[in-house]
């Protein structure tokens, strides 16, 4: 995996309750942790939540009667707040919210209710790449009636939480540790595991916090100075990255758990890590949904049909398997003609002479379809499936497949991993949408030769994926944001992203800005005053700042809340009584300013 640009593990920039990651290698944007998740909105407004109740024309009929709840959830953040610390460290740093590539949702009960056996297990959960994650359920008839009971009397007696994953870079430490694999496995086992060697992943981090001489591995470097924290963390991340594995939520256990491997799957003998050079990893994090209980007031003053629908499904033969295919693919493919999923199962002697082969295409907006899948009633709800894409090419359109995989039940969930491309997502917030056009190319090397994918975003169209082949590792993006006002143009990249959401704190242009203003008394003037002032805002909020040969310098800041407009202007401060100077041209907020007093006073 490319490392450059990766959110850096190591010392993160931590401040009320937030966290910040420095970009790996300085190439890059700085990534902000969310502190929560929330249910998703659709486009008018209304929760991205839906209780579906499945049942055949009559009780006696086949399918027989299920829920099936279906929703998206996406991170919440405190941008501004971020924003405003990072530029106290860095006045041209730029931000960006994390992104996800994984991760499970528990559903809790709150109080003294307890939750149907059915919704205890932690659901999985597909992220677009755009920060947004969709779970969908199967439920009983019954545990669909309780929900939508709930949801009547405005009273959801639910919450949520989420252990999600993102990639990183682990922190380099100069030490280096040997081991050997097997014995550290038992160790860890037998110290933290259970019969299935699950272990937590604090107690993990406290194992390597212990007295140095007690762990089961040799470590030389110089140690001092070394923050342990972080060196247990490190440690951690080169386990799970060689041998172990997050697993998902255990129980009511609030914290991410790692998967050991089994005796039979390691090996004695000798690794030595040196924990100095760089490795990308994946860490896990715990998030609160703290939205889902709210879910139950919002129907107070709205229609639960727009979260509660009814699905009758057409007679079915007996034996034969209706099959529901969800996915979190996103609306806008940039260079997809084609996408999606071959369902096949072999013939299957003697109750099944004929071979099974559907060919189904998802399309927008929700990429789902259902199957009828004709299996004899003596089979088992056993077939395989293969993602299909069909994308423009420098010599035409191309069919990519994905691998074969088996699969069981009535229900196929697609993750993005599942499909033969790679998705880049880019997408734009409404609020830059509303004053700038967004446009933009994709590009990578191909025989010699550069392909580029141009996309546009607007408010109709606020995000996209774009296609790239799997084997693609240097795909560089570029963007401009134009201005309707015709003001200066904005440019992004090339950078090197998975995914790229453009806001308007992503140009260091917007937000919290500090200036530094400093008066050179050369004559005999014992005070100087200036009038100072933001590009954007209206005279009547000017700042004066006054200044003498014994304070010559003052730090003036503001905030600029349109990046295109992000400048400021001055002018020498006069008393009523007196007209007033003219303003100077518009300065770049990155533009200290000094004045010669007097002889270089601003013009009259």
């Amino acid at each position: 995996m490319p490392q450059q640009g990766l959110p850096d593990f190591h010392k993160p920039l931590t401040s009320d309750g937030l966290q910040i990651f420095y970009p790996y290698e300085d190439s890059g944007t700085h990534v902000f942790m969310p502190d929560g998740l929330k249910l998703a909105e659709r486009s008018d407004g209304s929760p991205d939540f839906m209780l579906s109740l499945v049942r055949g024309l009559s009780p006696a009929l086949p399918p027989a009667p299920h829920g099936m709840l279906d929703f998206k959830v996406m991170p919440s953040y405190r941008i501004d707040q971020a924003l405003s610390i990072l530029r106290e460290k860095d006045p041209g740093a730029v931000i960006a919210p994390a992104t996800f590539s994984s991760g499970w949702l528990v559903i809790q009960a709150l109080g003294s209710s307890d939750l149907p056996t059915e919704m205890k297990a932690p659901i999985q959960m597909t992220w677009n790449g755009l920060g947004m994650a969709r779970s969908t359920l199967k439920v009983s008839a019954e545990t669909a009636a309780i929900i939508k009971q709930s949801l009547e009397s405005q009273i959801l007696s639910l919450r949520a939480y989420a252990e999600i994953e993102m990639s990183g870079v682990s922190p380099r430490i100069p030490i280096k540790v040997k081991f050997d694999p097997a014995e550290l496995m038992e160790a860890l086992a037998r110290a933290l595991g259970n019969e299935n060697r699950i272990v937590p992943q604090s107690g993990v981090l406290d194992f390597f916090m212990r007295d140095l001489k007690l762990l089961p591995m040799e470590i030389s470097g110089d140690l001092s100075g070394v923050d342990r924290r972080e060196l247990s963390e490190a440690i951690m991340d080169h386990l799970i990255d060689r041998f172990c594995s997050f697993t998902m939520p255990q129980g009511s256990l609030m914290e991410p758990h790692i998967a050991l491997p089994h005796k039979d799957q390691v090996e004695s003998g000798t690794f030595e890590w040196d924990l100095s050079q760089s490795l990308a990893v994946k860490r896990a994090t715990i998030l609160n949904l703290s939205s889902l209980e709210a879910l139950g007031a919002w129907t107070k003053e709205h229609k639960l049909e727009k979260i509660y629908q009814e699905v009758v499904v057409p007679v079915i033969k007996t034996g034969f398997l209706p099959v529901s295919i969800s996915s979190n693919l996103p609306d806008q493919m940039v260079g997809v003609l084609i996408i999606g999923v071959n369902i096949k199962a072999p013939s299957n002697m003697p109750y099944r002479p004929q071979a099974l082969n559907e060919t189904i295409e998802l399309n927008p907006p929700d990429y789902s379809a259902r199957i009828i899948l004709r299996l004899s009633p003596a089979e088992k709800p056993e077939y395989s499936f293969q993602t299909f894409v069909v994308i423009k090419d420098v010599g035409g359109p191309k069919e990519l497949r994905g691998p074969e995989v088996g699969q069981s039940g009535d229900v196929l969930m697609l993750d993005l991993d599942d499909f033969p491309i790679n998705f880049i997502m880019v997408g734009a917030n409404t609020g830059l949408l509303g004053i700038a056009d967004i446009r933009g190319k994709c590009s990578w090397p191909v025989s010699g030769s550069t392909v580029d994918q141009l996309f546009s975003l607007s408010l109709n169209q606020p995000s996209v994926a774009l296609a790239v082949p799997k084997e693609i590792e240097d795909a560089v993006i570029e963007v401009e944001a134009r201005p309707a006002d015709g003001s200066g143009v904005l440019k992004i990249g090339p950078i090197r992203s998975k995914a790229l959401t453009i806001e308007r704190y992503s140009f260091p242009e917007y937000g919290p800005h500090k200036i530094v203003v400093e008066c050179n008394f050369e004559g005999d003037e014992n005070s100087f005053a200036i009038d100072i002032l933001s590009e954007a805002s209206p005279e009547s909020q000017l700042a004066v700042q006054h200044f003498t040969p014994s304070q010559p310098k003052k730090e003036w800041g503001y905030v600029a809340d349109s990046p295109f407009h992000s400048g400021y202007r001055y002018r020498e401060h006069r008393s009523s009584d007196q007209p007033q100077a003219t303003w100077s041209e518009i300065r770049s907020a990155f533009e200290n300013l000094m004045i010669q007093v007097p002889d270089q006073k601003l013009p009259r």
